[in-house]
């Protein structure tokens, strides 16, 4: 699934779920920076005021503070940074919209966390690297893309080093403290003089970014990319702080856990 197949599938949950109320016209009559006309909004004298209005060619949104029938023209709460002229399409709703950004930057969470919380082993075909990490005095920096590790210890001079569970592994034992990496970004190992420390790691997704032809590609195993649409189209739902939330975070959920259970 590319990045412009996944924003078409959530727009179009979002859509399905909220009964259509969003509707995508064209103005019919050349507007000012604060007004646009359309003949296709037959609704009644005020009918719009409150609503959301997105003219995509601006990629600017604002909310209509008037609404003439007769007129069949709108008034914007603030400037656009250019009239309005006819035949200029606009998104127009109940609700309000999302952005392609915003879709970008929760798509690019979701990719964080499916990584975070699977523990399918086709994650490290995709996303695994033997890191070596640099020691010194007990302490070795992790990569700045790590997210968590595949295994319960790493390699201190070839030997394992598990990670810590009490304070006697801390006096006793060559260990690892997990916790350690939640703050600082290292690892605390033991003995403190050490010439190499590996660790099997899974490194973060690569974000999605815009290109000069549309967008670069999901960083995640085919796989994923259902659990990903859900958790973007949850994402959505929080914004509007809409029931339909709950809905797709557990579509997510359970789909995070049928792929740990499942065999890559």
């Amino acid at each position: 699934m590319t990045f412009e197949e996944l924003i078409l599938r959530v727009r179009s949950a979002w859509e399905e779920e909220r009964g259509g109320d969003i509707r995508s016209l064209n103005t019919t009559g050349v507007g000012t920076t604060t007004t646009f006309k359309c003949t296709s909004l037959v609704e009644a004298d005020d009918y719009w005021i409150g609503k959301e209005i997105w003219f995509q060619d601006l990629d600017q949104r604002r909310i209509i503070v008037d609404w003439s029938s007769s007129s069949t023209e709108g008034t914007l709460d603030r400037e656009l940074k250019a009239a309005t002229s006819s035949a200029q399409q606009f998104l127009i709703g109940e609700k309000g919209f999302w952005s392609d950004k915003e879709i970008l930057d929760w798509a690019n969470d979701g990719q964080f966390d499916i990584v975070r919380r699977s523990t399918n082993v086709s994650l490290w075909d995709s996303l695994g690297e033997l890191a070596t990490l640099t020691p010194a005095s007990g302490i070795a920096g992790l990569p700045s893309d790590f997210v968590r590790f595949t295994r319960n210890h790493i390699h201190v001079d070839g030997s394992a080093a598990p990670f810590m569970k009490s304070y006697n592994e801390f006096i006793s034992t060559i260990f690892i403290d997990k916790r350690a990496y939640k703050m600082d970004g290292d690892v605390h190992y033991r003995p403190t003089s050490a010439t190499t420390v590996e660790a099997e790691i899974i490194r973060r997704p690569v974000d999605i970014e815009p290109t000069p032809t549309g967008y670069s590609v999901i960083d995640l195993d085919k796989q994923f990319h259902d659990a990903l649409a859900d958790y973007v189209i949850m994402r959505g739902f929080l914004k509007l702080e809409s029931k339909s939330a709950d809905k797709y975070a557990k579509l997510y959920d359970d789909k995070i856990k049928f792929i740990n259970a499942t065999a890559a």
